[in-house]
């Protein structure tokens, strides 16, 4: 279908198409007004514990660190976490307006993981900024509790434990808008795709009507033509 004829099949179908492009209109000017979302982030550190031998648990390969923060998140998270293709992409980007995010940074590439870093990424958005605190201080005060249950029943000797801290100590809520612009240009492309999609398949349905019309009215104009001419008898 050429442009000349897509523009034919709008004006014909031309109630679709002023239906399409209200609504497109509607929903572009509703996600530009779309209100920002608040946000905050914070890494939750795992850390072996420190030894005469190796006081500082930063200085040293921390394997059973990662491996406790893969457990810790399977159970916060209760569900495996989909990979994205950064890691520094977060719900925020998503579009999410209300969630809460626990991931263990992938280094790795398409082809293989990477569990390299002894941290869980935290990512809260929601609605309000009290909302977001709540959210930040429930999922650390849930992965807190998960670390001293699963070191508990491990029957780990205290002073052994894997501790955490937090990065930054004091984690920041913030305001995000979205680019309300863009949201805005890509609401109206959608909708002004699925108004046009819209006329094409109903346009040839209804234009394979109208044709079969035409003949069968020509075809019954044409027999009632050739119709003999009947004279009256006695005439």
């Amino acid at each position: 279908m050429t442009l000349s004829d897509l523009a034919r099949a709008a004006r014909r179908l031309w109630w679709l198409t002023l239906v399409g492009l209200l609504l497109t209109a509607a929903a572009a000017a509703a996600a530009a007004r779309a209100p920002g979302v608040y946000w905050s982030q914070v890494n939750v550190v795992f850390l072996d514990p420190a030894f005469p031998a190796s006081p500082n648990a930063l200085s040293h390969t921390p394997t059973r660190a990662i491996e406790v923060a893969s457990v810790i998140q399977r159970e916060v998270n209760g569900v495996d976490v989909a990979h994205v293709v950064s890691d520094g992409v977060t719900i925020v980007d998503e579009g999410v307006r209300s969630g809460t995010e626990v991931r263990l940074p992938n280094a790795g590439g398409q082809w293989a993981n990477n569990f390299n870093r002894p941290w869980l990424d935290v990512v809260v958005v929601d609605t309000t900024a009290q909302a977001a605190q709540a959210r930040l201080t429930a999922v650390l005060e849930k992965i807190d509790a998960a670390i001293k249950g699963l070191q508990a029943a491990a029957g780990v000797v205290p002073g052994n434990e894997v501790t955490t801290q937090l990065t930054p100590q004091a984690p920041q809520i913030r305001y995000a808008v979205g680019l309300s612009r863009r949201a805005g240009g890509a609401a109206a492309t959608l909708g002004l795709g699925l108004t046009l999609a819209g006329v094409v398949l109903l346009d040839g349905p209804l234009a394979r009507r109208a044709r079969r019309r035409r003949r069968t009215a020509a075809a019954g104009a044409l027999e009632h033509r050739d119709d003999p001419v009947r004279v009256p008898a006695g005439v």
